[in-house]
Order: C-alpha cells, then sequence, then structure tokens
C-alpha cells in the first residue's frame, strides 16, 4: 500500500486521511443544486454545503470534472452543529484525495 502523505507522494497529491472526517458520502450529480456560487445537495433530512479546495486556494490545481452521470465523492464533516462536504476526486489508500498534479512553483 502506498503512504499518500509520503514527500515524493506529497508532490503529486493533496490528500487528508479518513480519521480527519465523520464520513465519507457519495452523490449522483443530478442531486446537486447550485445556490449561486455555493453546491448543496439534500443529505439526511438536512442541505449540505459542498465546498471545493480549487475556488478557495490560490495554488492551482489540475483536477477531473466531475462527469454528470458519476456520483461526486465526499468528505463530511461535522461541527456539531452542522455538517459540510469538502468535494473530493478519489477516496484512495485510507485517504481522501483531494487533488493529484498539484502545481506550485514550491512543490
Amino acid at each position: 500500500m502506498t503512504d499518500p502523505f509520503s514527500k515524493n507522494q506529497l508532490q503529486r497529491k493533496l490528500a487528508i486521511p479518513f480519521s480527519e472526517a465523520a464520513r465519507p458520502e457519495n452523490f449522483y450529480q443530478p442531486r446537486i443544486e447550485g445556490t449561486g456560487c455555493q453546491d448543496v445537495v439534500q443529505n439526511r433530512d438536512n442541505i449540505l454545503s459542498l465546498n471545493r479546495v480549487e475556488q478557495h486556494m490560490a495554488t492551482s490545481f489540475s483536477t477531473t470534472e466531475p462527469n454528470p452521470d458519476e456520483t461526486l465523492q465526499t468528505a463530511v464533516y461535522s461541527n456539531g452543529e452542522s455538517n459540510y462536504g469538502l468535494v473530493v476526486e478519489s477516496i484512495q489508500d485510507n485517504a481522501f484525495v483531494i487533488a493529484t498534479r498539484i502545481q506550485h512553483p514550491n512543490m
């Protein structure tokens, strides 16, 4: 098994361990709705906001555009009162992979 947090892997991936999230969820693309600049989805009788790292970072990520016929993989987090989802590229080696081929001048 490859360690997604090793120095060599960090040059190609940005990943978060499973233990940092409440749970993984998969959402079928047609269930996702846009509300201005925020995507949301109905999940467990609540509205879950979906956050995409590339929208919040100055660093350029090379990510795969989701296919409308596929599911959107998400790491769900909870702050005790509300939940939110972090959209991930894939789930590999007990980690949520946010982006591969990170393009940053210092890496």
